[in-house]
């Protein structure tokens, strides 16, 4: 059935149609920061902030560095990753609060990581829900603030050997086995309080 008397008229109508549609619900949650008075960058249709770390022109951590610095005055501000919204949270403070008091209310955060992946689909930062809870609770009594303080003195030596390692060695450095050796130091000598 045609609803012109043209089936070149009636192919625009339709394309027209769909494009709108489509840039509709990929624009659908735009306006959620802006209801929340939440400050953002205004995001682009289809790709929202994103645009600079999809097509390579700056790393993942460059743009968050960037846009922490450019919302240097707010505790959090918001981004658009593609079409979804994000808070980002720069307070230490309601960062303690979320990880602490708040946290059966946090327990699902978007992963890149499938689960698939053997190796880190265990990890607390790529679970969800109630298996996150229960490693949490796990961890909590291990990372108490007076085991972190002094963990905190043993990690900067280590970090500071680790700069000076690299500084020193000439040439490319093997970084699979240069990480696992860093991270089996900090772990051993955290657990057992010894320094060298």
């Amino acid at each position: 059935m045609l609803l012109t008397s043209s089936w070149l008229a009636d192919l625009l109508i339709v394309l027209i149609t769909i494009s709108f549609l489509t840039y509709k619900y990929y624009t659908r949650n735009f306006y959620v920061f802006t209801k929340r008075g939440v400050k953002h960058i205004k995001p682009t249709p289809f790709l929202g902030n994103f645009a600079s770390v999809l097509f390579f022109k700056e790393h993942t951590g460059e743009w968050l560095m960037k846009l922490h610095r450019e919302f240097d005055d707010v505790p959090y501000f918001g981004v658009f990753i593609f079409d979804v919204p994000y808070l980002v949270i720069k307070s230490p403070e309601i960062i303690k609060n979320i990880m602490m008091k708040d946290f059966n209310h946090f327990m699902d955060r978007t992963s890149a990581v499938s689960n698939y992946d053997e190796i880190q689909k265990n990890a607390m930062f790529f679970q969800k829900g109630e298996e996150w809870k229960a490693t949490r609770s796990k961890l909590t009594s291990v990372f108490t603030s007076g085991r972190l303080k002094a963990m905190f003195p043993i990690l900067t030596k280590n970090g500071v050997k680790l700069t000076e390692y690299i500084k020193a060695t000439p040439g490319p450095i093997e970084l699979e086995d240069m990480s696992a050796r860093y991270v089996a130091d900090n772990i051993g000598r955290c657990y057992s309080g010894g320094t060298s």
